[in-house]
Protein backbone atom coordinates (compact mmCIF):
# COMPACT_ATOMS: atom_id res chain seq x y z
CA UNK A 1 0.00 0.00 0.00
CA UNK A 2 0.94 3.66 0.02
CA UNK A 3 3.79 4.59 2.44
CA UNK A 4 1.43 6.66 4.54
CA UNK A 5 -1.43 4.54 4.67
CA UNK A 6 -0.80 1.62 7.08
CA UNK A 7 -3.10 -1.83 7.81
CA UNK A 8 -3.98 -0.41 11.45
CA UNK A 9 -5.68 2.56 9.88
CA UNK A 10 -7.11 0.12 7.42
CA UNK A 11 -11.36 -0.49 7.87
CA UNK A 12 -12.52 -3.47 6.28
CA UNK A 13 -16.00 -3.82 5.75
CA UNK A 14 -18.26 -6.72 5.46
CA UNK A 15 -21.74 -6.43 4.99
CA UNK A 16 -24.58 -8.85 3.59
CA UNK A 17 -27.93 -10.07 4.40
CA UNK A 18 -27.29 -13.08 6.02
CA UNK A 19 -30.02 -15.25 5.82
CA UNK A 20 -28.92 -16.67 7.64
CA UNK A 21 -25.11 -16.53 8.37
CA UNK A 22 -23.33 -20.05 7.57
CA UNK A 23 -19.87 -21.51 6.66
CA UNK A 24 -19.30 -19.69 4.14
CA UNK A 25 -19.56 -16.32 5.62
CA UNK A 26 -17.26 -17.50 8.55
CA UNK A 27 -14.41 -18.92 6.12
CA UNK A 28 -14.77 -15.21 4.12
CA UNK A 29 -14.68 -13.45 7.58
CA UNK A 30 -11.71 -15.47 8.97
CA UNK A 31 -10.09 -15.13 5.39
CA UNK A 32 -10.25 -10.94 6.15
CA UNK A 33 -8.54 -11.39 9.53
CA UNK A 34 -5.93 -13.11 8.89
CA UNK A 35 -5.03 -9.87 6.12
CA UNK A 36 -6.38 -7.34 8.01
CA UNK A 37 -6.62 -6.38 11.90
CA UNK A 38 -9.84 -3.99 11.45
CA UNK A 39 -12.45 -5.85 10.27
CA UNK A 40 -16.46 -4.76 10.92
CA UNK A 41 -19.38 -6.87 9.81
CA UNK A 42 -22.80 -5.41 8.83
CA UNK A 43 -25.81 -6.69 8.39
CA UNK A 44 -28.37 -4.79 5.94
CA UNK A 45 -31.99 -4.21 7.44
CA UNK A 46 -34.12 -6.71 5.90
CA UNK A 47 -37.68 -5.85 7.07
CA UNK A 48 -39.27 -7.42 3.43
CA UNK A 49 -42.62 -9.52 2.99
CA UNK A 50 -40.36 -12.07 1.25
CA UNK A 51 -40.18 -14.40 3.73
CA UNK A 52 -38.92 -16.81 2.00
CA UNK A 53 -36.04 -15.14 0.84
CA UNK A 54 -35.22 -13.17 4.45
CA UNK A 55 -37.24 -15.32 7.40
CA UNK A 56 -34.88 -13.96 10.26
CA UNK A 57 -34.78 -10.17 11.78
CA UNK A 58 -31.70 -8.38 13.19
CA UNK A 59 -31.58 -10.03 16.75
CA UNK A 60 -31.67 -13.44 15.46
CA UNK A 61 -28.88 -13.31 12.48
CA UNK A 62 -27.12 -11.44 15.55
CA UNK A 63 -27.78 -14.29 17.78
CA UNK A 64 -26.42 -17.08 15.02
CA UNK A 65 -23.61 -15.14 14.24
CA UNK A 66 -22.27 -14.81 17.88
CA UNK A 67 -22.99 -18.28 19.17
CA UNK A 68 -22.91 -21.01 16.03
CA UNK A 69 -20.91 -18.55 13.92
CA UNK A 70 -17.53 -17.51 15.84
CA UNK A 71 -17.79 -14.06 15.04
CA UNK A 72 -16.29 -11.72 17.55
CA UNK A 73 -18.29 -9.52 19.50
CA UNK A 74 -16.86 -6.15 18.77
CA UNK A 75 -16.14 -7.38 15.11
CA UNK A 76 -20.58 -6.93 14.43
CA UNK A 77 -22.03 -3.66 14.32
CA UNK A 78 -24.72 -3.65 17.01
CA UNK A 79 -27.30 -2.19 14.48
CA UNK A 80 -28.68 -2.75 11.51
CA UNK A 81 -27.10 -0.70 8.19
CA UNK A 82 -29.80 0.70 5.68
CA UNK A 83 -27.06 1.44 2.90
CA UNK A 84 -24.26 -1.38 3.05
CA UNK A 85 -21.70 0.62 0.90
CA UNK A 86 -21.93 3.85 3.17
CA UNK A 87 -18.78 4.61 5.37
CA UNK A 88 -20.83 6.12 8.02
CA UNK A 89 -21.70 2.74 10.27
CA UNK A 90 -18.99 1.82 10.72
CA UNK A 91 -16.81 4.81 11.29
CA UNK A 92 -19.63 5.95 14.07
CA UNK A 93 -18.97 2.81 15.64
CA UNK A 94 -15.04 3.23 15.83
CA UNK A 95 -15.84 6.57 17.58
CA UNK A 96 -18.01 4.94 19.89
CA UNK A 97 -15.53 2.41 20.69
CA UNK A 98 -13.34 4.65 21.33
CA UNK A 99 -15.32 6.67 23.92
CA UNK A 100 -15.71 3.72 26.06
CA UNK A 101 -12.30 2.09 25.55
CA UNK A 102 -11.64 1.39 28.80
CA UNK A 103 -14.52 -1.60 29.24
CA UNK A 104 -13.00 -3.48 26.17
CA UNK A 105 -10.73 -6.10 25.88
CA UNK A 106 -7.19 -5.32 25.68
CA UNK A 107 -6.86 -6.47 22.57
CA UNK A 108 -9.86 -5.09 21.05
CA UNK A 109 -8.87 -1.54 23.07
CA UNK A 110 -5.05 -1.24 21.55
CA UNK A 111 -6.56 -2.23 17.70
CA UNK A 112 -9.44 0.57 18.52
CA UNK A 113 -6.87 3.20 19.83
CA UNK A 114 -4.57 2.85 16.90
CA UNK A 115 -7.38 3.67 14.29
CA UNK A 116 -6.65 7.38 13.20
CA UNK A 117 -9.85 7.91 11.97
CA UNK A 118 -8.34 11.50 10.02
CA UNK A 119 -6.59 9.55 7.55
CA UNK A 120 -8.54 5.93 7.21
CA UNK A 121 -8.88 3.58 4.07
CA UNK A 122 -12.23 2.19 3.86
CA UNK A 123 -12.41 -0.91 2.08
CA UNK A 124 -15.60 -3.23 1.10
CA UNK A 125 -16.31 -6.90 0.13
CA UNK A 126 -17.57 -8.04 -2.33
CA UNK A 127 -17.99 -11.51 -3.49
CA UNK A 128 -16.61 -12.46 -7.10
CA UNK A 129 -19.95 -14.34 -7.63
CA UNK A 130 -21.90 -10.75 -6.92
CA UNK A 131 -19.43 -8.64 -9.26
CA UNK A 132 -21.28 -10.77 -12.30
CA UNK A 133 -24.41 -11.17 -13.88
CA UNK A 134 -26.64 -14.38 -12.71
CA UNK A 135 -29.41 -15.13 -13.96
CA UNK A 136 -31.79 -11.73 -13.18
CA UNK A 137 -29.24 -10.67 -10.91
CA UNK A 138 -27.32 -7.46 -11.69
CA UNK A 139 -23.42 -7.08 -10.56
CA UNK A 140 -23.01 -5.37 -7.53
CA UNK A 141 -21.03 -2.51 -9.16
CA UNK A 142 -19.66 -2.08 -12.69
CA UNK A 143 -16.24 -0.77 -13.55
CA UNK A 144 -15.72 -0.18 -17.26
CA UNK A 145 -12.59 -1.57 -18.52
CA UNK A 146 -11.25 -1.87 -15.34
CA UNK A 147 -11.26 2.33 -14.81
CA UNK A 148 -11.70 4.59 -12.70
CA UNK A 149 -16.02 4.92 -12.44
CA UNK A 150 -16.70 8.77 -12.75
CA UNK A 151 -20.47 10.12 -11.37
CA UNK A 152 -22.83 12.56 -13.94
CA UNK A 153 -21.78 15.81 -12.20
CA UNK A 154 -18.75 17.94 -13.90
CA UNK A 155 -16.24 20.36 -11.50
CA UNK A 156 -15.61 23.97 -12.42
CA UNK A 157 -13.08 22.73 -15.24
CA UNK A 158 -15.63 20.85 -17.09
CA UNK A 159 -13.91 17.30 -15.90
CA UNK A 160 -16.37 14.41 -14.97
CA UNK A 161 -15.60 13.46 -11.10
CA UNK A 162 -15.03 10.35 -10.16
CA UNK A 163 -17.25 8.51 -7.55
CA UNK A 164 -16.84 8.06 -4.27
CA UNK A 165 -16.33 4.14 -4.48
CA UNK A 166 -13.78 2.98 -7.07
CA UNK A 167 -12.33 -0.42 -7.80
CA UNK A 168 -9.05 -1.66 -5.83
CA UNK A 169 -6.16 -2.19 -8.42
CA UNK A 170 -3.67 -4.58 -7.69
CA UNK A 171 -0.01 -3.60 -9.71
CA UNK A 172 0.81 -7.48 -9.49
CA UNK A 173 -1.15 -10.32 -9.02
CA UNK A 174 0.20 -11.24 -5.87
CA UNK A 175 -1.04 -12.78 -2.73
CA UNK A 176 -3.76 -10.24 -1.29
CA UNK A 177 -1.80 -10.09 2.03
CA UNK A 178 1.14 -8.68 0.13
CA UNK A 179 -0.59 -6.67 -2.74
CA UNK A 180 0.14 -3.09 -3.34
CA UNK A 181 -2.58 -1.15 -5.13
CA UNK A 182 -1.68 1.85 -7.67
CA UNK A 183 -5.03 3.65 -7.30
CA UNK A 184 -5.29 5.19 -3.24
CA UNK A 185 -4.36 8.63 -2.75
CA UNK A 186 -3.67 8.96 0.41
CA UNK A 187 -4.43 12.35 0.78
CA UNK A 188 -7.55 11.75 -0.45
CA UNK A 189 -8.95 8.58 1.19
CA UNK A 190 -11.55 9.69 4.20
CA UNK A 191 -13.18 12.64 2.33
CA UNK A 192 -12.92 11.20 -1.15
CA UNK A 193 -12.94 7.43 -1.90
CA UNK A 194 -13.61 4.29 -0.51
CA UNK A 195 -12.50 1.03 -2.50
CA UNK A 196 -14.36 -2.16 -3.75
CA UNK A 197 -12.23 -5.51 -2.47
CA UNK A 198 -13.41 -8.10 -4.25
CA UNK A 199 -12.60 -12.07 -2.99
CA UNK A 200 -12.94 -15.33 -4.06
CA UNK A 201 -16.75 -16.77 -3.64
CA UNK A 202 -16.37 -19.53 -1.26
CA UNK A 203 -17.88 -23.27 -2.10
CA UNK A 204 -18.70 -25.47 1.02
CA UNK A 205 -19.47 -28.84 1.52
CA UNK A 206 -22.71 -28.97 4.18
CA UNK A 207 -23.88 -33.38 4.36
CA UNK A 208 -21.09 -33.94 0.93
CA UNK A 209 -23.01 -31.44 -1.55
CA UNK A 210 -21.01 -28.49 -2.56
CA UNK A 211 -23.17 -24.72 -1.85
CA UNK A 212 -22.20 -21.48 -2.09
CA UNK A 213 -25.06 -19.39 -1.05
CA UNK A 214 -27.59 -19.36 1.95
CA UNK A 215 -30.62 -19.80 -1.00
CA UNK A 216 -29.11 -23.63 -0.95
CA UNK A 217 -28.68 -23.61 3.01
CA UNK A 218 -32.72 -23.05 3.26
CA UNK A 219 -33.50 -25.71 0.60
CA UNK A 220 -31.20 -28.29 2.45
CA UNK A 221 -33.15 -27.72 5.55
CA UNK A 222 -36.59 -27.68 4.06
CA UNK A 223 -35.64 -30.74 1.95
CA UNK A 224 -32.70 -33.08 3.94
CA UNK A 225 -30.35 -35.45 1.41
CA UNK A 226 -31.47 -38.94 1.85
CA UNK A 227 -32.04 -40.25 5.77
CA UNK A 228 -30.73 -36.70 7.06
CA UNK A 229 -32.40 -34.65 9.13
CA UNK A 230 -33.07 -30.55 9.12
CA UNK A 231 -30.65 -31.13 12.43
CA UNK A 232 -28.26 -33.00 10.78
CA UNK A 233 -27.99 -30.22 8.30
CA UNK A 234 -27.32 -27.72 10.82
CA UNK A 235 -24.42 -29.88 12.74
CA UNK A 236 -22.46 -29.92 9.33
CA UNK A 237 -23.06 -26.23 8.36
CA UNK A 238 -21.82 -25.46 11.76
CA UNK A 239 -19.69 -28.04 12.41
CA UNK A 240 -21.19 -28.11 16.07
CA UNK A 241 -23.43 -31.45 17.07
CA UNK A 242 -26.63 -29.99 18.65
CA UNK A 243 -26.40 -30.03 22.40
CA UNK A 244 -28.31 -28.43 24.91
CA UNK A 245 -26.66 -25.41 24.72
CA UNK A 246 -27.69 -24.71 21.08
CA UNK A 247 -30.98 -26.98 20.97
CA UNK A 248 -33.38 -23.79 21.12
CA UNK A 249 -31.39 -21.64 18.60
CA UNK A 250 -31.02 -24.74 16.02
CA UNK A 251 -34.69 -25.63 16.32
CA UNK A 252 -35.52 -21.40 15.94
CA UNK A 253 -33.61 -21.69 12.88
CA UNK A 254 -35.26 -24.39 11.50
CA UNK A 255 -39.03 -23.38 12.05
CA UNK A 256 -38.15 -20.07 10.62
CA UNK A 257 -37.26 -21.61 7.47
CA UNK A 258 -39.42 -24.19 7.27
CA UNK A 259 -42.49 -21.91 8.35
CA UNK A 260 -41.41 -19.00 5.40
CA UNK A 261 -41.45 -22.16 3.10
CA UNK A 262 -44.90 -22.84 3.71
CA UNK A 263 -46.65 -19.32 3.77
CA UNK A 264 -48.19 -19.05 0.40
CA UNK A 265 -46.99 -15.74 -1.04
CA UNK A 266 -49.73 -13.63 -2.29
CA UNK A 267 -49.55 -12.64 -6.13
CA UNK A 268 -50.34 -8.80 -7.34
CA UNK A 269 -53.41 -9.56 -8.42
CA UNK A 270 -54.89 -11.51 -5.38
CA UNK A 271 -52.96 -8.71 -2.78
CA UNK A 272 -55.29 -6.05 -4.93
CA UNK A 273 -58.44 -7.90 -5.24
CA UNK A 274 -58.24 -8.80 -1.27
CA UNK A 275 -57.59 -4.95 -0.63
CA UNK A 276 -60.82 -4.10 -2.25
CA UNK A 277 -63.82 -2.93 0.11
CA UNK A 278 -66.96 -5.70 0.21
CA UNK A 279 -69.99 -4.91 -1.74
CA UNK A 280 -73.05 -4.73 0.24
CA UNK A 281 -76.07 -7.19 -0.36
CA UNK A 282 -79.36 -5.93 -0.40
CA UNK A 283 -82.58 -7.25 -0.59
CA UNK A 284 -84.41 -4.67 -2.17
CA UNK A 285 -84.79 -5.02 -6.05
CA UNK A 286 -82.34 -2.62 -8.41
CA UNK A 287 -83.56 0.12 -9.60
CA UNK A 288 -82.39 1.12 -13.07
CA UNK A 289 -80.16 3.72 -13.89
CA UNK A 290 -81.48 6.45 -15.77
CA UNK A 291 -78.84 7.14 -18.98
CA UNK A 292 -77.57 10.60 -18.62
CA UNK A 293 -76.85 12.22 -21.70
CA UNK A 294 -73.05 12.93 -22.22
CA UNK A 295 -72.04 16.16 -23.65
CA UNK A 296 -69.63 15.79 -26.06
CA UNK A 297 -66.17 16.63 -25.32
CA UNK A 298 -64.80 19.31 -27.74
CA UNK A 299 -61.28 18.45 -29.66
CA UNK A 300 -58.49 20.25 -28.83
CA UNK A 301 -55.04 20.80 -30.97
CA UNK A 302 -53.10 18.05 -28.87
CA UNK A 303 -49.84 17.41 -29.12
CA UNK A 304 -48.04 13.64 -28.99
CA UNK A 305 -45.74 13.48 -26.43
CA UNK A 306 -42.75 11.65 -27.26
CA UNK A 307 -40.90 10.19 -24.28
CA UNK A 308 -37.93 8.98 -24.58
CA UNK A 309 -36.24 6.30 -22.98
CA UNK A 310 -33.38 7.38 -20.98
CA UNK A 311 -30.45 4.85 -21.08
CA UNK A 312 -29.30 4.86 -17.18
CA UNK A 313 -25.54 3.61 -16.35
CA UNK A 314 -24.76 2.26 -13.01
CA UNK A 315 -23.72 4.91 -10.09
CA UNK A 316 -22.84 4.50 -6.96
Amino acid sequence: MSSKISLKDTLVIYTGRFQPFHKGHHDVYRFLKDKYPNVIIGTTDTKSKDKKRYPFNFEEKMKIMLELGRIEQYDILPYPVKNPYSDAYAISYIRKLKTINKTLPPEVRKRVMDIDLNHLLVLFVVSEKDMKVTGNTKPRFIFPNNNLLYTSKVNIDGRKIPSKIQKLRYKSNVNISKAKFNNINSLKVLTDFNYILTVPTNVFRVLEKDINSATDVRNLIVSPPGDYSSVNVLESLYDTPQNSDNKDLYELIIKKIKDSYSTKKLSKKEVKSSSKPLRKVSNESPKKKQKSKKKPKKKENSVPVRRSKRLLETKI
